[in-house]
């Protein structure tokens, strides 16, 4: 299936769609480098270190993947 939900081949993407591609991955790169710069802040300020976060963030992603999984198609 497609992203689109669609069988059979994928289209090619659109320049709109690219452009909307390009903008959505800048936009991540953006809050994940302020994120990141949050939690060093935290860190140094010893509020919360960074081990700690990085090791909740990975269980927090472990779980949203098992309950995408546990949905189905």
């Amino acid at each position: 299936m497609t992203s689109s939900g669609h069988r059979g081949k994928k289209r090619p993407a659109t320049k709109a769609e690219g452009e909307s591609d390009h903008r959505t991955e800048s936009e991540l790169s953006i809050h994940e480098a302020m994120l990141e710069a949050l939690v060093e802040e935290l860190d140094e300020k010893g509020i919360i270190r960074y081990s700690d976060w990085e090791a909740r963030a990975k269980r927090k992603l472990a779980e949203l993947e098992e309950a995408v999984e546990d949905r189905g198609p």
